[in-house]
Formats: structure tokens, sequence, C-alpha cells
């Protein structure tokens, strides 16, 4: 094929594709032009995604009218001169690409007024059309986007849904706000509010304003300086977590940026005061000397290099590290490592559990199991004297003292039943929490998350094994959304495997004719949509084996809760049934099921010593 170059207008959409990539890309570049020319004040308004429009108002510095005209030409800008200002860039902005990339793909009307001058400019564009009108306005500058992509058909085909695409436009307006409590920001989609901020230069409010009252109460300010580093913003209590990475916030230079080094340093940071799978929250503002960055590295300029990049990640890592240290009212701290089924006590207190060395990892062991390698074993068993709560009625004493029996305790013998031999059984607390005393220590129970490793452990084998029962019921339909009925039906073998007898019903409908039975109880029907409200329909459900753990997990859901009741008898099915898990040590989720106190360490809570 013989070499030509491109015509001007091909070439124009070209690399407006490579700046415009959606609807948020457009936001983001402008609102970054807000923020460079000063606004303390900017208005989103959204539709469709911003597939049909998108308008966004700011009351900055404006744009004079001998400018207005340049403003939309490529490589037009008043953030750099020459190459050499890269090296101390501060503006968000720089490139001069963007107006003209946004203008070459869409329908762009424009109202800016410089406050230098008393008349602004009325700018309409459309492909090659310009029309500019000199209007008096009020302060700023307002850019209306129509139509985006209407003249490039194949990349309007492929954009996303409307829902999906305003999702995008609220998380980045959530990072520019987070990064700038200094401006307010207002953001309405399809009519309606979504974001406000207070603009007051306090970014506890601002936290308040998008996550609200438990978040907000939750983290911990933050101010610490190692040259030439700067770490200003927020971050979680040890106590305060979240299972995934949703709320990591870090801002280099008050420019939002994903980079997975620095959100590990943090995380390292929390090390042993955090529990396992569990992540800590945070809302950072990192600052660097600019000559020690390239933030040029990405068109959306969210990937940044930093020079030195050791020596800042150290620095980062040991100022969180501090402040989590110093402020952190968490006495007790737990680190569960996976495949060994370890917790670590109270650091102060030094106090480590053993770790379990030998484990099934594919059959539960039974009762009879255990008895039977007990009876096998070499060593002397010792008789234990009963230990009776005086408050526990005489009828419920015979099971109560099955937790005082001896025990023949060996290597091989799973390190929670040392723990709980020689107890006694106190009560239940906030009917959540299971107490039993030792000779100098004692043990809080987690019923939930006690029950729910029983469950999981119980409906893992069962599932592998294909031995999983399942109860008929009289059909129950239950009509789906279009994502939840795709996922279900796609993946209909798993839900059987499970226990659920289904069958398409057409419509969206699903007949369900048979429940799982877990513990040798019948499950509700129910089960079945709390289990698909609880799977992200974006999970990669080509995983089979993760797609399947995932659904385990969730089923889960139905073990015993956090304030209910339970009788000696159930308490006692409870730990014994507990006793005999894999991994008795934590919940399928990480918490633990248990925790173990010495005698010292109260006295200590005291000032006995």
């Amino acid at each position: 094929m013989a070499i030509r170059v491109l015509d001007k207008d091909t070439a124009d959409k070209i690399a407006a594709g490579e700046v415009i990539t959606d609807p948020t890309a457009v936001i983001k570049e402008l609102i970054e032009n807000s923020l460079d020319a000063h606004s303390t004040r900017i208005d989103i308004d959204v539709v469709d995604g911003g597939k049909k429009s998108m308008t966004i108002t700011d009351n900055g510095d404006g744009i004079l009218v001998d400018e207005v005209y340049l403003a939309f030409d490529r490589h037009a800008t008043s953030k750099i001169n020459k190459l050499d200002d890269l090296n101390e860039l501060t503006s968000l902005g720089f490139r001069g690409e963007a107006l003209s990339s946004i203008a070459a793909i869409s329908k762009i009307t424009m109202k800016t007024m410089s406050r230098q001058e008393n008349i602004g400019s009325l700018v309409k564009l459309c492909g090659e059309q310009r029309q500019v009108q000199k209007r008096s306005f009020s302060r700023g500058t307002s850019i209306r986007v129509e139509d985006l992509f209407y003249n490039i058909p194949a990349r309007l085909k492929h954009m996303k849904k409307g829902n999906d695409l305003s999702k995008d436009i609220i998380q980045l307006v959530e990072n520019l706000a987070l990064s700038h409590p200094n401006v307010s920001f207002s953001l309405n989609v399809d009519g309606r509010h979504t974001i406000r901020t207070p603009g007051d230069n306090n970014l506890h409010n601002c936290i308040f304003s998008i996550f609200g009252n438990e978040f907000g109460n939750n983290v911990i300010d933050i101010k610490y300086e190692n040259k030439p580093l700067l770490i200003t913003g927020y971050i979680g209590k040890p106590s305060y977590t979240r299972n995934n990475r949703k709320h990591q916030y870090i801002f280099i230079n008050n420019r939002f940026v994903q980079d997975n080094k620095i959100a590990k340093a943090i995380e390292e940071a929390y090390e042993n005061m955090i529990m396992i799978n569990q992540h800590p929250v945070f809302i950072l503002n990192i600052s660097i000397p600019p000559h020690m960055l390239d933030v040029n590295v990405h068109p959306s300029k969210t990937k940044i290099k930093i020079l030195n990049e050791s020596l800042v990640l150290l620095l980062i890592k040991d100022g969180i590290k501090k402040k989590v240290r110093e402020s952190s009212s968490v006495n007790i701290s737990h680190q569960i490592k996976n495949n060994t089924a370890q917790i670590l006590l109270d650091e102060y207190v030094q106090e480590k559990i053993t770790p379990i060395t030998s484990y099934s990892t594919n059959t539960i062991v039974t009762q009879t199991q255990t008895q039977t390698q007990t009876q096998t074993q070499t060593q002397t068993q010792t008789q234990n004297p009963k230990q009776v709560n005086k408050n526990v009625n005489p009828k419920d004493e015979q099971i109560i003292s099955k937790f005082q029996s001896n025990l023949d305790i060996s290597k091989d013998v799973s390190k929670i039943l040392q723990d709980f031999n020689d107890t006694t059984y106190i009560g239940q607390i906030f009917f959540t929490y299971i107490l039993f005393e030792g000779k100098d220590f004692i043990l809080i129970v987690d019923q939930h998350a006690a029950h729910e490793r029983i469950l999981f452990e119980d409906i893992t084998i069962k599932v592998k094994n294909g031995s999983m029962v399942t109860q008929q019921i009289i059909p129950v339909n239950i009509k789906l959304s279009p994502s939840e009925y795709q996922l279900l039906i796609s993946n209909q073998q798993l839900f059987y495997k499970v226990g659920f007898e289904l069958e398409e019903f057409g419509d969206n409908t699903i007949c369900i004719r048979g429940v799982p039975i877990f513990l040798n109880k019948t499950q509700d029907h129910k089960l079945l949509i709390d289990i698909i409200e609880d799977i992200d329909t974006k999970i990669d459900s080509s995983n089979i084996a993760k797609f399947e753990e995932m659904i385990i997990r969730s089923s889960c859901k139905k073990a015993i809760k956090a304030n209910e009741k339970l009788s000696y008898k159930e308490i006692d099915s409870l730990i014994e049934q507990l006793t005999l898990c894999d991994y008795p040590y934590t919940c399928p989720h990480g918490r633990p099921t248990y925790v173990r106190m010495t005698k010292n360490e109260f006295e200590k809570k005291f000032k006995r010593i």
C-alpha cells in the first residue's frame, strides 16, 4: 500500500480518541481546567451518563475575548511555555489537547467571561463550524458538551450504558472533590442531586458530605513531614477496614493517581493491626517536589513516575506506621495467615497461639475419627476436676462439663482443643459473644463467625463430594432482573451443586423446586435471592472454582446471627463442631472465631501491674 498523509480532520479525530475515551474523560479534562483557573465552585450536570450532554460550570478566571479562538486549537495552553516547564509542573492540565480533542468529536457551547473584562464570549462549535459572539455573563466559564462521538460511529457503538457511565463520573467527581476540599463541588445526574461538598477547605467535612457519618467518624487525621515528603489527610482506624480497596484514595500534589506500590506501602504500615483479607481506608495527599515527578506517563495522567521511588515508599510507610501506632486504641490485634490457621494475639503481651501442624484439607474430621485418634495415642491421660459455674442451672451441668472433660493433648491435636480444655462456661454477652473462663485466661467466641466457619466447611466438603442434600419444596416462581437472571442461568449447574433445584420459566423468571439442607436444617428459598444479591455480577464467572467458592461463602450468611440468644445445648453443639473444623480460628471472611485474653492483660488494663 502507498504511504499517505492523513487529512487534518481524520488525524484530529484519531488524536482526540487517544485523549477522550468516554464522557468521564471529558468531564475530567474540563474540571481540571476549572481547577487550574482558580475556581472555588464547580457545578456538573450529566444526562444519560454524559452521552446526551454534560455541562461544567465554574467561577474561575474565565477566558479573555481575544483568546477564545486559541482555546480550541491543538497544543494551545496557558499552563506551560517551554519543555523545561514540565520539570516544575504544578497545574493539573498542561498539554493543550483537551478542548481541541473534545471539539473534534462533539458539539460544544461555551460561555465565558474573564475577571479582567466586562464582556464575555459565547462560542458554538460543531465540526469545522465556529460561531463566536460577545455577550455578558457571570465571571467564569460554562461548557456544555453534547452528542459525544456523534461523528465516530464505531466509538459511539461501543460506549457503556448510561448507568455505568454515571457511576464512573460519580467516582471521578469524588476523587476530585477529595483532592480539592477548598472547592465546592455539585453533581447532578439525570436531574438527581448526587454529590455536594462544602468547599470550606476542611477535608474532614468533605469526607462527611461524600461518605457519611460512619466513615467520617472512623478516620483519623495525619500530618507527617520527612523532607522532601509531606503526607496529609485521613487514615482509617485499624478497627475500621473493608474487604476491598474501593475506599483508598491517593493524591500526589492534589492529583489523583493509581499507584499499587504506594497503596501496598500504606497497607504494610497496618501490618499486625488488621485482619488478613481486610484493607484499610485512607484519603491521603502526598506532596513531593515537582521535579521528582513525571505525570506525563499516560494520557489520563493517573499514572506517575517518581524519582528515588524506593526512598519515597519507605518514608510513606514509616509515616503512616507511626500514626497508626500512636492513635490506635486497639489492644488486641490479629493476623490470620492463610494455610496455617494461625492467630497472633495482642502484640504487647507477645502471646501466640501455636499454628496447626496437621490438617486434612479435604475432609472434616468427625467426632468418631477424633476419638479413635485419641485412643491410639501413647500419651497418658490425666483426669481434671470439673469446674461448675454456680450461676448455671444444675440441669445444664452435664452439658457444660463437656468443656472441662479431659482431652488427650498431642502435637497432632488442634490447638483449639487445648484452649477450650479446662474452661468454665460463663455466659453469653450481648447475645453475640460466648464467654469461657480458664485458670489464667478467658475465651470470647463470636457465635456468628464460629457458625459461619462450621457451615463453610460443611458445605464445601459436600459440594466437592457431590453429596449436598436437597429438600423438595412447593414450587416457587421468582422474577429476577435481566442481569441476575443471566447470572443464574449461566451458572445453573453450580447452584445445583450447592443444593438448589431450578427451572427456567421465561420472562426472567425461575422456578425453585428444591433448596439445600445445611446442618440438618432446610433452607428457605429466599437464600437463593440473598446469594444472587451478594455476588458481584462483574465477577469473572468463567473462573469456576472462584465463583463456586463465592456462592458457598454467600450461603454461609444463614449462620447464627449476632443478637441471637442461644441455649446451653446450642452453645455446646456450636463449640463441639468448631473444634472439629479444619480451620477453626477464622470465619470464611477472615474474622476471628474467638479471642484469647490473659489474666495478665486484664491486670495491666486495671493498672495492677
